[in-house]
Order: C-alpha cells, then sequence, then structure tokens
C-alpha cells in the first residue's frame, strides 16, 4: 500500500509540473503512473484476500482501501476513455491520502489484514465490494460537481488562472457527472439483491439487531436519492449546476450512510 501511494503522489506531482512547467507534455506519463499505482494496490489487495481466503472488505482498513482503489479506477479509466490525460491528477492525490492514512492511525493499524470481523460468505464479501464501488461513483459524482461549480464561476468572472487552464469543459464535467450516478445505481442495485441474500443466510439475532435495521435503512435511504437523481437525469430534470449541486449533496449523504454501517459491521 506504501508503494502504491507513493507512485500516486509521485505521478500526481510529474503530471502537474508538467502541465505548468511545458504546456500540456507529461500528461500521458501521469495517467501511466496512476494505472501503476493501481496495478500495485490491486495486488497488494488481492494478497489479502489470498492470505485470508475472502474478499478484502472484513475490516475498516481494507473497507478504505477498497473504495480508494475504486475511486482510483473510476478517475483513471475516464482519463483514459476521454483522453482527459490530467483527470489522473485530481484522483491521485487523495488517493496517497486515503492510502496511507490508515497506516498512521492506530484504530486502522491493530487490525490491517485479518483481525476485526472476517467476511467469511462469499456472496457478503461480493455484496460489500459493489456497495464500495457505488460509494466510489458517488464519490467521482461529487468532485465532478464540484469542479462543474468551480469552472462555471471562473467563467463567469472571466478569470483565468492556474484552476482554469487544469479543469475541464463544463459539458464533458456534466456528462462524466451524469455517468457515475448511473454507475453508482448499477452497482448498489447489485450489491442491494446480494446483500438480502446475505441476510437471509446470517444469524437471526445479527439480522434483528437495531444495528442491523439502521444499516438498512440508511442503505435504501442512499440508493432511493440515488435513483431519484438518475430519474431527474434521463428526463432532463436535473442539468448544468442543478446537476452538480445534487451531485455534491448525494456525496454528503453517502458520508451520512457509512457511519451506521460501519456501527453495523463493528458489532456483529
Amino acid at each position: 500500500m506504501i508503494f502504491a501511494a507513493l507512485i500516486f503522489v509521485s505521478g500526481a506531482l510529474y503530471g502537474l509540473s508538467a502541465f505548468f512547467g511545458a504546456g500540456k507534455s507529461g500528461g500521458g506519463k501521469s495517467l501511466g503512473a496512476a494505472a501503476a499505482g493501481l496495478l500495485v494496490q490491486a495486488a497488494a489487495l488481492a494478497w489479502l484476500g489470498a492470505r485470508y481466503g475472502r474478499f478484502p472488505t472484513g475490516t475498516p482498513y481494507e473497507l478504505l482501501e477498497v473504495a480508494v482503489w475504486f475511486f482510483a479506477l473510476i478517475q483513471a479509466g475516464v482519463a483514459a476513455a476521454f483522453k482527459l490525460r490530467f483527470t489522473g491528477v485530481f484522483s491521485m492525490l487523495p488517493a496517497c491520502l486515503l492510502t496511507l492514512l490508515p497506516l498512521g492511525c492506530p484504530a486502522f493499524l491493530r487490525s490491517p489484514g485479518g483481525a476485526g470481523v472476517p467476511a467469511s460468505a462469499s456472496v457478503a464479501g461480493l455484496h460489500a465490494m459493489l456497495a464500495l464501488a457505488s460509494y466510489a461513483f458517488v464519490a467521482a459524482s461529487a468532485c465532478f460537481g464540484l469542479l462543474y461549480i468551480f469552472q462555471r464561476r471562473r467563467l463567469r468572472e472571466k478569470s483565468g488562472g492556474l484552476f482554469a487552464r487544469l479543469c475541464l469543459p463544463l459539458e464533458t464535467l456534466e456528462r462524466l457527472g451524469a455517468m457515475c450516478v448511473g454507475g453508482s445505481v448499477f452497482a448498489m442495485l447489485i450489491s442491494g439483491g446480494l446483500g438480502f441474500y446475505a441476510a437471509s443466510v446470517i444469524p437471526p439475532e445479527t439480522a434483528s439487531s437495531l444495528a442491523a435495521h439502521v444499516k438498512f435503512g440508511a442503505a435504501a435511504v442512499l440508493f432511493c436519492a440515488q435513483c431519484a437523481l438518475f430519474a431527474m437525469c434521463a428526463l432532463g430534470r436535473a442539468r448544468g449546476a442543478r446537476l452538480a449541486r445534487l451531485e455534491v449533496a448525494l456525496g454528503l449523504l453517502a458520508l451520512a450512510v457509512i457511519a451506521p454501517v460501519e456501527i453495523f459491521n463493528l458489532s456483529r
């Protein structure tokens, strides 16, 4: 994980320095560094899964690392698909910080690999992986929404600067945000179906606990919000600045939902 974080930050710093120093050269190498960081992080997660015989979603440390991996993967995939060479810069610095943060927190260091709640059921592990992918899509859409708001303000004020040079066109940001909302709904839909199946095979006292009801209720609220925003995008009711603000609001709601979900996981 440390090697992945170092690759992320080195690629981001190289991309920024190349952009500011010599026009737009260096974006491809920066994206290559993002891909290398993803591969190293994926190898570390695969090693954890092979060592403990489960999906790497059994501890808070593993959950955060998987979420960071999905977030960086989405950003790098967008950059490669749309030939946006510097999109990876916006994801690599947060990915580096979130990868290194657990290593300096005693609460995470107590169980970085296997102590904690084991994800013994493969269905439950896959449910958690897809839920984290949905959270990553929501986080990516919130990032694109924030970039849209800032870029729109810059254009209104007719001010240039470094941010205006790095940021993407408003139409591209709007399209990417809407695509991430759709991806979050698709991933959460499959995750929810697997979650219902996993709930049917866990001990009855666990499924009927207060923490379980809070978790399922919070997840249902988030899923309804995702579906509502996706429907508004499909019907053309949410566009431009309105869509950007709703994407940011959805990201904040996802952060609020994580708390009861983690309380349930720690209470099992």
